[in-house]
């Protein structure tokens, strides 16, 4: 039966395939990263013990700064390899034999000739025929279709106190020509926590969602509403909202999308006492609505119609 929610949240945007490799990233060097982190620690605490080696510089020397260029160096690599995997697994034949060196580097230069028309990055094919016609073989691509995966996502954003807010995602029109399955889009957002839920399965965001109302003939028979109301501690965010995004954000490389289109503000202006500080207030008012840059995070009110299954 048809389907709506509105879905309140504070977060970002992100390309859903680069969601997807970072938390295959995640899953993949988890047991490394943690036993860096676990170094760090007893580091920090003073108890680390290393053998003893030829060389005069031991783990118990390096500083911490070079210890977190590892784990980045190795988040890198390990974000190649999935983009790899995944351009192996859908390019054509020949652009697969012909990459060469492009494969074993992450950043490639373009060169003359047919290395020109390689499909080399994961993105929109270049310029090869052949390997539109085997995206379009199997698309649309679908990146959380096993629980693996999505439990996957959800651990590598709980670590930053995060979530996805929704498994649905959202795929953007483009002009013809251009791949919808490259701007296939997922939210991540701030948890919040209602108090009393309406919904089954409601979590971490408030979500409204309304089913349509059937007769017997299989026509809409009534009308459907609900209410949600928020307390003032559900909308106060943590202090490290924004440090929160930034840090996943430039870890796992996440390719942030900014798909407002335009937003809610006060329709009164601020009280002021001459006409001059009014219309210098209304100026301000006006460019607060662009004053977002694409990676900032920021309240967003999602509505999604699902059509008939």
């Amino acid at each position: 039966m048809p389907h709506s929610s509105v879905t309140l949240f504070y977060g970002l945007w992100v390309k859903t395939w680069s969601l997807a490799f970072a938390a295959e990233t995640y899953y993949k060097t988890k047991p490394v990263l943690l036993a860096i982190d676990l170094i760090l620690l007893r580091r920090r605490k003073g108890n680390l013990v290393a053998e003893a080696q030829d060389s005069k510089t031991t783990a118990r020397d390096l500083p911490e700064e070079v210890w977190q260029l590892v784990k980045q160096e190795l988040i890198d690599e390990v974000l190649w390899d999935e983009e790899l995997a995944a351009l192996k697994r859908y390019r054509c034949p020949t652009c697969d034999r012909q990459a060469g060196d492009a494969d074993r580097r992450s950043d490639i230069v373009s060169s003359q000739g047919l290395k020109s028309l390689l499909w080399t990055r994961w993105g929109t094919p270049s310029s090869c025929p052949s390997c539109y016609v085997t995206l379009e073989a199997v698309s649309p691509l679908v990146w959380f279709e096993h629980p693996a995966s999505c439990n996957n996502v959800e651990e590598l954003l709980s670590n930053f106190d995060l979530h996805m807010i929704s498994s649905v995602t959202w795929k953007q029109e483009q002009e013809p020509g251009m791949w919808t399955d490259f701007y296939e889009q997922s939210a991540i957002a701030i948890p919040l926590q209602a108090l009393k839920k309406c919904s089954p399965g409601l979590s971490d965001s408030p979500v409204l969602s309304i089913n349509a109302g059937l007769s017997s003939d299989g026509y809409d028979s009534f009308s459907n509403s609900k209410v949600l109301s928020f307390s003032p501690e559900a909308l106060r965010l943590p202090s490290n909202a924004e440090l929160r995004f930034r840090r996943l954000v430039s870890t796992y490389r996440l390719q942030v999308v900014d798909r407002v289109k335009s937003t809610i503000t006060s329709s009164s202006l601020p009280p002021s006492t001459t006409d001059d500080s009014a219309i210098g207030a209304s100026s301000q008012l006006e460019t607060k609505t662009d004053e977002f840059g694409k990676e900032e995070p920021r309240w967003m009110l999602w509505s999604l119609a699902q059509p008939w299954d």
